[in-house]
């Protein structure tokens, strides 16, 4: 009894120890705790701060990246539009080689015609020797019939190496010529020359469809007919051809002024003493029309020539056929739409299939359906220019070929 009195107040004297102690070991407990939990969030702010430097360092070289790929663009851009510069100036330079292109189609064709014409003088010539020798004529005009056929061969030559040469070259890169360039100066004629070969070279062509009247041109030489003739082709005369032009020309008389002051009774005399084969022309009208031409009157020129002419079929003078001819247009029909400048084989192939088939079609058609119809036809139709051709098709159907003419040098590959 005794012992467990004591053991109770034993007890009883150590329980505030006990308290003690458990309170110094859950204070010990939550150090060690707490220390480890405060380590491991700084290693985790020090992991933080890393990886933000890290970013901001990576932040920076995006924002460097980005610069970078800025200038590419603007760069880019800049190529791009200088490409697309490029390829306009390209696409200018194609329409304008095209246009060339059909320049030189009609040298060729006008090439061509002289040739034939040269062959049927060629045969009558051929014609006339044989008459010679079945008439058994005396051996002098024989040898004279034989020398004008060798000199008329030689033309003849000459003239199918022209065509030779234009048919090899189509383009070329030097300015190309719209006046065709006068003959060479023929032999002068013998006594035995006809009066047939002289009226063949020299007789009026027939005039095209739908050929205009020239604009006036009236009082300066280098506008209208004036820019297109030299003051030494006296083929615009009427009743002048090749061969009485040499013989005008070997007689003294150098250009229209100089011709302007003949009096009929000389012009009269350089025939006769040409031969009897131009005894037979009449020369009473030559000066008056070389006075026309070296004073610049073009329409007083062209109504005397019509006026004289008498054919009332024949809507053109000499001098207008040749204008025409000189300004490369002679050939043209209303349904050649190549005539408008920008429009080539293939786009005129296009606009005839969609319905667009003369001049006067294409001046009333609207530049919306025209760009419609080039864009439906692919890429590389998208970049011709359509602006500008409903009012060239409107000038050459009018017949206007002056106006025309001026309004395509004004144009750059059909564009304005």
């Amino acid at each position: 009894m005794q012992l467990l009195s004591v053991i109770f107040l034993i007890n009883c004297s150590v329980w505030p120890l006990w308290w003690v102690l458990f309170g110094l070991l859950m204070w010990l407990l939550g150090w060690l705790f707490g220390r480890s939990k405060v380590k491991k969030y700084k290693g985790e702010i020090v992991a933080l701060t890393g990886d933000y430097k890290k970013l901001t360092a990576s932040n920076a070289q995006l924002e460097n990246d980005v610069k970078i790929i800025k200038n590419d663009y603007d760069r880019t851009n800049t190529s791009l539009i200088q490409a697309k510069n490029g390829l306009t100036d390209s696409n200018n330079k194609y329409n304008g080689a095209l246009s060339k292109y059909r320049m030189l189609e009609t040298e060729k064709d006008n090439i061509t015609n002289e040739r034939n014409s040269l062959l049927a003088e060629k045969k009558v010539w051929e014609d006339e020797r044989q008459k010679l020798q079945e008439n058994s004529l005396d051996a002098a005009d024989a040898n004279i019939s034989n020398k004008a056929i060798s000199d008329l061969q030689e033309k003849l030559s000459e003239t199918e190496r022209a065509l030779a040469a234009c048919e090899a070259s189509k383009i070329k890169d030097d300015k190309v010529s719209f006046v065709a360039p006068p003959p060479p100066p023929p032999p002068p004629p013998s006594v035995s020359d006809t009066s047939q070969i002289n009226s063949l070279v020299s007789s009026n062509e027939p005039a095209p469809e739908n050929t205009p009247e020239p604009t006036s041109s009236s009082g300066n030489a280098q506008t209208g007919m004036g820019s297109y003739f030299q003051d030494t082709n006296f083929q615009i005369l009427e009743g002048v051809g090749p061969k009485i032009e040499s013989i005008l020309k070997d007689a003294g008389y150098t250009n229209w002024a100089s011709l302007a002051n003949a009096s009929e009774t000389d012009l009269q005399k350089v025939l006769d003493d040409a031969g009897p084969r131009y005894r037979m022309h009449n020369a009473s009208d030559w000066s008056t029309q070389a006075k026309f031409a070296s004073r610049s009157q073009w329409d007083q020129l062209v109504k005397f020539q019509k006026d004289i002419d008498g054919d009332v079929s024949e809507p053109n003078s000499k001098a207008e056929k040749l204008y025409f001819k000189a300004m490369g247009f002679a050939a043209a029909k209303p349904g050649d739409l190549k005539v408008v400048e920008g429009i080539g084989p293939k786009i005129e192939s296009l606009l005839k299939n969609a319905g667009i088939q003369n001049w006067a079609m294409l001046a009333s058609a609207n530049v919306n359906r025209l760009q419609d119809i080039l864009t439906a036809a692919g890429d590389r139709y998208r970049l011709a220019d359509p602006g500008t051709w409903p009012k060239q098709a409107e000038l050459a159907n009018e017949g206007k070929w002056t106006e025309l003419k001026e309004y395509q040098d004004f144009l750059s590959g059909g564009k304005a």
